[in-house]
């Protein structure tokens, strides 16, 4: 079994993981990232980039390319069984980004995993997080790459951002409290 050791593992390369990735890559912190499929989702959950998104991607030096992979939306119409229930201006909100863009959440994560790439950590896909303890000294995570291989590796912390149906959530054994509409049982 191979051996190896980061500062931080993030479990999940969606929009949160990578966001933490590229946040603690950028100060110096190393990092790892895993995701247990071996390719990029083509799926998108989440189109909206809100203001303050805006704000945060832009300290990362990332605003003007995700704003150009979408469309700006300067306004919000809400209408349930057909009536108008009301409208909602972006331009009243206090930000340098009076929009939110709408994209598709694959080009974020493709702006986030290329800049990431940058700072020199790629996303480790087809890594699946298997196992999880803690003592005084580290967590110890046991992988599984998609060869079949399996890894321990040592981090001082692990950032879950693996979704609804979170490994890192089962191992510590914690539940997501709430449901959504549309959310499968057993959340």
């Amino acid at each position: 079994m191979e051996q190896s050791a980061a500062a931080v593992v993030v479990v999940g390369a969606g929009p949160v993981g990578l966001v933490a990735a590229v946040e603690l890559a950028r100060r110096g912190v190393p990092v790892r990232i895993i995701d247990k499929l071996t390719a990029p989702t083509t799926e998108s959950r989440a189109i909206a980039v809100h203001a303050r998104s805006l704000e945060m991607f832009d300290r990362m030096g990332l605003a003007a390319e995700l704003a150009a992979s979408g469309v700006k939306a300067t306004r919000m119409e809400m209408y349930a069984g057909g009536r108008h229930l009301a409208q909602v201006e972006f331009g009243q909100v206090d930000s340098a980004f009076p929009f939110t863009v709408v994209t598709a959440q694959t080009e974020t994560e493709r702006i986030l995993a290329e800049h990431l790439a940058a700072l020199g950590v790629t996303v480790e896909r087809g890594t699946e997080l298997t196992g999880l303890s803690q003592d005084a000294d580290a967590v110890h995570l046991t992988l599984a790459r998609a060869s079949g291989q399996a890894e321990s590796a040592d981090a001082a912390w692990v950032i879950g951002a693996d979704g609804a149906r979170s490994t890192v959530r089962d191992l510590v054994g914690t539940r997501l409290a709430g449901r959504h509409p549309g959310a499968s049982t057993g959340l």
